[in-house]
């Protein structure tokens, strides 16, 4: 059976404190009200169409640690399929660390690029949607699957620029919707 929803990019251990009354200054020690630990990235869209009823596949780097693991354990509980998942050793899974106050939230993320760029493994996809993070260049898979009907989904992931110019946009011509946040 194809797979209906692929989804291709990094995945994150997200960590979240809520309840933070301000942003800490330096020096300073503030209490959360709670501690939140879940999967970020592009795991939160296939774990979005899972919960839907989509049959779902990940293609996501994955390394040899603890949390890698706990993330395909995950997945495959909630249906998710995960044999495109490209495995790392001595790689670790990006982990981003969030602050929440009721007005914002900051954040902190821990990620070394993984060997290969995400899906360079991936041909002949059969799938209804692809959603992916073009932070890599349009691989020639992506482009064969639209032909033949996908319809592709794409975001950029962070600009630490802050200038949302051409280069961060590239791809964007392989793309059916491109999904910006607020900031982009």
């Amino acid at each position: 059976m194809p797979t209906r929803m692929l989804t291709v990019g990094i995945t994150y251990r997200d960590i979240i404190m809520t309840g933070v009354p301000a942003m800490p200054v330096p020096g300073h020690e503030l209490q959360a009200t709670g501690l939140h630990e879940g999967w970020g990235g592009v795991a939160t869209m296939a774990r979005v169409a899972a919960r839907l009823g989509v049959s779902t596949e990940l293609c996501s780097p994955v390394g040899d640690d603890e949390a890698s693991e706990s993330l395909l354990r995950s997945l495959r509980l909630e249906g998710i399929g995960t044999t495109h998942c490209e495995h790392y050793t001595n790689w670790q899974l990006p982990t981003t660390v969030a602050l929440a106050t009721s007005a914002d939230r900051a954040m902190v993320t821990v990620e070394h690029p993984p060997a290969k760029p995400v899906g360079h493994s991936l041909t002949d996809v059969d799938a209804d949607a692809i959603v992916i993070d073009l932070r890599d260049s349009t691989l020639p898979w992506l482009v064969d699957a639209r032909r033949r009907g996908a319809r592709v989904f794409a975001s950029r992931g962070f600009d630490e620029t802050g200038s949302w110019g051409d280069e961060q946009l590239a791809g964007i011509e392989g793309a059916d919707v491109w999904m910006l946040n607020d900031l982009e």
